[in-house]
Parts: C-alpha cells; structure tokens; sequence
C-alpha cells in the first residue's frame, strides 16, 4: 500500500510530546538479574540497545525489580538509534530513552516508529541520539483539515495492514527438548556441495524484484531487491561478514553478495534447512572479533546432527561415505518429522 504523502507537513518531534514525558530510564545491568524464560509467570522484558527482537534482549525475573516502566512507550537507545513500541511493562538497560504521549497507541507508536527509524542514518560513528536531537528530529506527519496531527489517519493506517495470524494445529510445549546425546558430527561440506556462483561484491541495480541476500542478520538475509541474474533457490545462505555465520533458507531464487555462502543439497527442503539453520547458528560464537568464516571455513565447520539408525538402534554405515568419512548417514526424516511436530511447523 503507497502512501501519499505529498499533503503531509512538518513537526518538530519534541513539539509532540510533553517535555516530562521524555526521560533517561533506570538502567538495569543484565548481569545483576536473573534471566528466565518469556513464558515463566514471573518474567518481564528486559529492553536493550540490541536491533532485533524488538529491543527486547531478554526476559527476567521480575521479583525485586522496583523500576518498571508501564507500557505503551516509544524506547530508544541514544548510542545505537534502535527505536522499538513496547506494548506491556518492560524494564531496561544502560542509554535507554523512553517516550509516552497522550496521542500514543500501538498504532500510533508502531507509526512514528517507522518514521523515526529513517533517521538512524543520522547517528552513528560516535554520534548518540540523545534526548536534545530527539526532541529536534522533525518528521513529515498526514494532517487534518485543521493542519494538525492527524492521529486517527495513522491508525487507521495501521489496522488497515493487519492480518489474521496463521493457526498452527500443534501444541505449543515448552518442554519439547532434543536428546542429543547420541547425534554424531558431520562436516557442512560433506554434506552441501560447493557450487561456484555468482557473487556480487556491491549491491546490484535495486529496482528489480529479486531478494539480494548480503551478510544482515535481518529479514532472513535479504538486504534489498535487485534487477539481476538470480542463482537457484532451495539452498541455506550462511554469511561470512558483518554479523557472521547467520544461516538462512531460501525457497526462491535469488542473489548473492560476496559476503555470502550458499549451501545445496539433493536432500533438501524447507523443513530439513529450518533444523539445519538452527544448528549451523550454534557454530556462531566461533566468530567474532575480526574472526570471519571466509574461503572455505564454512564448509569445514563440523555440526553435530541425529544420525539414521536401524531396528536394532545401531548406526546404519553407509560405505560408500557419502556424508561422513566413517560413513554415518543425517537421519533426515528425524529432522522434518521433528520440525512437524513443533508449533507452526505444520503450516511452514
């Protein structure tokens, strides 16, 4: 849906909101808390810098924890510019501000959030968004008949893209763990071929519909769309820059950076990937501070996956070794039927 906004004017954003209802939250060291799980009864976000998940770095224990701050809030991280709505009570960690309106709402906040996110560019190599450049950031808003605000518009907007969640006909258990004890290792290039692709050190002409998947750990890999010559879908990309070793599925063709490996396999699907992505992603820690998985790293990092077995429970060997030297063969049917039985892996 395209917005006109040819008729939209300009505010000042500190003009929107009263000038003490933009403040400096507690902050909460992450150390200092005991982080529990979201479903546990006890537990409340804890709301970082961090980009992904909302800002919501964890969840903790919220026993003992005297500065909640009620929801409904626009937050910002002033050293990363990360901008996030949060809905329901949260608490929060170092160089956290926090904004509340009487216009704000989720809708009105998931809005203003979109706009103030395009003004991240602005903040960076040691420059904060504090609240002064907060309160100075002017945005381009719809206005009504009167020249002010126009607040029901942007909601509006918003319910207007609001969609019916997929239902899963699986429980949701929290208690649905892996036995892994008996899973056996398995190199990434025994397993995927190394095809040569075409790979793009820069990003190609973006007006084009073809996902172009770079080393972003967002949106499954996709940085942009690009008009270019795609290779094959039904491959995992994994990264090898920026925030590396992010493993991703792609059902589609697409296009690649060169910061990018590409993983395929006559075994498989979206289903077999999803368990293999998660794996592949524990290999994660291994790559940090300038340490990055290039040449051929990638294919010599060894996972540890379920391996087929017969009636008799012992590995069946395959000697031809086609996956492994000591001819252990992936229990692939494990992985899918295992995907299945999950919450929403039935509707994958």
């Amino acid at each position: 849906m395209i917005i006109d906004i040819s008729q939209w004017k300009k505010f000042r954003f500190g003009d929107l909101i009263e000038e003490n209802n933009i403040y400096k939250s507690y902050a909460y060291s992450k150390d200092e808390m005991d982080i529990v799980e979201f479903y546990e009864s006890n537990s409340i976000p804890f709301v970082s810098r961090t980009e992904i998940n909302n800002s919501v770095d964890c969840y903790v224990n919220r026993d003992g924890l005297e500065h909640v701050e009620k929801g409904n809030a626009l937050v910002i991280g002033d050293t990363t510019a990360t901008i996030s709505y949060q809905k329901e009570e949260f608490v929060t960690g170092d160089h956290i501000v926090i904004i509340r309106a009487d216009w704000l709402n989720e809708y009105t906040g998931l809005f203003i959030c979109t706009l103030l996110k395009m003004e991240k560019y602005r903040y960076s190599y040691g420059r904060a968004y504090i609240i002064n450049s907060i309160k100075d950031t002017e945005l381009y808003l719809p206005v009504d008949s009167n020249e002010n605000v126009d607040w029901k518009y942007m909601k509006d907007y918003m319910k207007s893209l609001y969609y019916d969640i997929p239902k899963s006909k699986n429980e949701f258990k929290y208690d649905k763990l892996l036995d892994t004890t008996d899973w056996i290792d398995f190199e990434v290039g025994k397993l995927f071929e190394k095809v040569k692709v075409k790979k793009h050190s820069s990003t190609p002409e973006i007006n084009g519909a073809s996902p172009f998947i770079s080393s972003t750990s967002l949106n499954n890999g996709v940085s942009t769309y690009v008009a270019d010559e795609t290779i094959p879908g039904n491959c995992i990309t994994v990264s090898t820059n920026g925030d590396c070793f992010d493993a991703f599925y792609q059902e589609e063709p697409i296009v690649i950076s060169s910061d990018v490996e590409v993983l395929y396999s006559d075994f498989l699907n979206k289903k077999i990937a999803m368990f293999i992505c998660t794996i592949l992603e524990m290999e994660k820690y291994k790559w940090s501070y300038g340490r990055k998985p290039k040449g051929d790293k990638v294919f010599k990092t060894v996972i540890k996956l379920p391996a087929k077995k017969g009636a008799d429970q012992k590995y069946i060997i395959d000697y031809e070794k086609v996956y492994s030297d000591e001819g252990y063969i992936p229990d692939f049917k494990y992985m899918e039927d295992f995907i299945n039985s999950i919450s929403y892996g039935d509707i994958l």
